[in-house]
Order: structure tokens, then sequence, then C-alpha cells
């Protein structure tokens, strides 16, 4: 059996578009989040993995990818359901999942990337303007479940989709990724985390020095939070299905987010820590949030729906989304806001018929 290093200096040298010069160097500076000391522990890894007969002139051998095997992810559920939080401070009143980054949307960023990496199996739970994700089926060939009780916190969008569960990816629709972390093979359970100065409104683990998750709390000032995905072994994810079944009609478990449940039961749940930098994996909670990263969604679509927008209001069109706002001739809002949220889902859905109809001609 390959360690977790070794699994990663093959996981990195099966990424690479051609075999590297220098193998430590290659694999130590590919990596995003904390695993190797320096390129000087890489380069014995590597010429460990020599003499077991998984390396052979730089490349992955066969008996390598046999080792793999059992490590193999089977697929990913995307947690859409939510929206209501974020929405009600934007401009346009949306799903979270559906804020544009130069011209592509957070959750479609992340089904691409998931693709890309080799994972087709996704489903996406949906529930907040649900009709607004069902483009995705024909678009990206996806599933899609739909959870029922919003009032819920997102443990139940994974209780939905507990059927799906067994060395899968657990995604957030609002994450954004600078670039592709997914992979066919992990080695085991983890969430991905960001150390932040200011933690007060986070979710903050508690490790061991192997990097396991000893507990999830909130209300610190600072520490290593819970951010971005998520990967689910096979063994983990049978065991809190089955403790989800148990508990899930617990009012009080209903009112959790997943990671929280997961910390009621850490001493039968196995889960490692993968630390991000904080420039690699960004989560959308406010628009402040949205706003600190550049071309996402009010700098390059605002304009556009603005054009739909400003003829239904009788108002002239404007420089920004924001500006919107900012007008003292612009009409109360809220009675018109039900007949602009019309205006946006037809937006949203000419869109995405648009981008499908070019791809299929572009085939």
């Amino acid at each position: 059996m390959i360690t977790y290093k070794e699994f990663e200096v093959i996981r990195t040298l099966l990424r690479a578009e051609e075999t590297p010069e220098n193998i430590a160097n290659y694999v130590y500076s590919n990596k995003h989040y904390y695993v190797f000391k320096s390129e000087d522990e890489v380069a014995e890894l590597a010429a460990s993995l020599e003499k077991k007969g998984y390396l052979k002139d730089g490349k992955v051998t066969e008996s390598a990818m046999e080792e793999l095997e059992p490590l193999k992810v089977n697929n990913a559920v995307i947690l859409a359901a939510g929206g209501s939080d974020i929405s009600a401070k934007s401009v346009y009143n949306m799903p979270k999942g559906l804020f544009m980054k130069n011209g592509e949307t957070l959750i479609e960023r992340q089904i691409r990337q998931l693709k890309e990496a080799g994972i087709n199996d996704i489903t996406v739970v949906i529930g907040y303007k649900q009709e607004l994700y069902f483009f995705l089926v024909d678009k990206w060939g996806v599933n899609i479940e739909i959870n029922p009780d919003l009032k819920k916190n997102n443990i139940y969008s994974l209780y939905i989709a507990k059927d799906f569960l067994g060395s899968t990816y657990i995604l957030n629709c609002d994450n954004y990724f600078e670039e592709n972390p997914f992979s066919q093979y992990e080695y085991n359970s983890f969430h991905a985390t960001v150390y932040k100065e200011d933690a007060h409104n986070e979710l903050v683990v508690k490790k061991n020095q192997s990097g396991r998750i000893l507990d999830i709390y909130s209300c610190a000032k600072s520490g290593e939070c819970i951010y971005g995905h998520a990967y689910l072994d096979a063994e983990l994810s049978r065991r809190l299905v089955n403790f989800m079944d148990e508990e899930i009609d617990d009012f009080r478990v209903s009112a959790l987010f997943w990671e929280e449940f997961i910390n009621r039961h850490i001493d039968d749940l196995d889960m490692y820590v993968r630390e991000y930098s904080a420039d690699f994996l960004f989560e959308f909670d406010s628009i402040q949030e949205i706003q600190n990263i550049d071309g996402l969604f009010l700098g390059n679509v605002s304009g556009w729906i603005n054009e739909k927008i400003a003829p239904f209001l009788t108002v002239p069109k404007m420089k920004s989304a924001t500006s919107m706002f900012c007008r003292r001739d612009f009409p109360t809002f809220s009675s018109h806001l039900l007949s602009v949220e019309n205006v946006i889902s037809s937006a949203i859905r000419e869109t995405a018929h648009i981008s499908s109809s070019t791809e299929r001609m572009n085939v």
C-alpha cells in the first residue's frame, strides 16, 4: 500500500502533460495545499517509488495504477438548494450558483472542472428558484434532485442525495476555484480549509498532527476554516448515511450545516483537512466577497441584463448594476420586484439556451 505522500507524488505526475525533467521541482511547485516540507522530501519519495516499481523514468507505471484503483472517485454532489441568504442582499435576487465570471456561472465552472478531471456522474441538489437550474440537465447531463424543505439547513440537502454518496466529492454551488482542484483519485476523506484572520462567521477546525479533524466549532477570532469542497470515501459515506437516517427528523439536526453534523459523530468519522492558500479557492457568502473577484457577475453580465431591465422600468440604461440603487429617480424597487425577477429569469434561460445552441453548432 502506498503512503499518502507517495500518492500525492503519483497523482501530481498523472496530471502532467509531459514527463517533467525535474520531478521534485514539478511536484512541489504544483501543490496548492500543504503536503511536502521541501523539494528534497519529494525527491526522496520519488526515489522510493522508483524502487517499488511505481515510477519508471519519471512516468507512472501500471503497478501504480493498480494501487490507485481502490482510491477512484465515483461521483460528485453539488449543493445548490439555498440562495435566499445572499440573494436577498443582491441586486438580482437569484441563486448564488448562477452568478457569473467571464461569461460562466459558478456552478457550470465546477461542473466543467469535474468533467475535465474525469468525474462525469454529477448530482445537483436544488430548491430555491429551482427552475433556473433545469438547463443543466440538457447542457451538462447532470442529475437533478430537489430539496422540498428550504427551511432546513444543507444537511437536509445532503440527505436528499444520500443514495449517491460513496467515494464522492461534495461541493457548494457558490465556490470558485482558480485552478481545477479535482482528480480521479483521492486517498482519504477530507474537507478543504483556508486560514482566516477573521473567522467570526466561519466554522473552524481543530486537528491533530496528522491533520485528522477532532472538532468543528464556531465563534473563533481566527483559525483554519471549513471552506470549499470535500471528499467522502465509501466507508465514511456509509456511516454518515446511517447516522442521517437515524437523526434527520430531529429538529436540532435540521438546522445544522452538514459539516456540523459530521462533528456530532467525529469520533466515528475519519475526516482530514486539506489546507489551501486563500488565493486559490473562494466562497461567496456576501456581496462584498463577490465584488472582491474581478469580473464576477456584476462586472460582466449586469450591462447585458440591464438592457433588458431598463426599458421595462422606463428608466435610462445605467453604466453598472450597482448604480441602479444610487439613482434618485429610480422607482420604488419593491413595486417592481416580481416583474423584474421574471425578466431576470427569462434572461438566464435565454443565456443558457444560446450557450447550448452555440456549443452544438461548434461540435
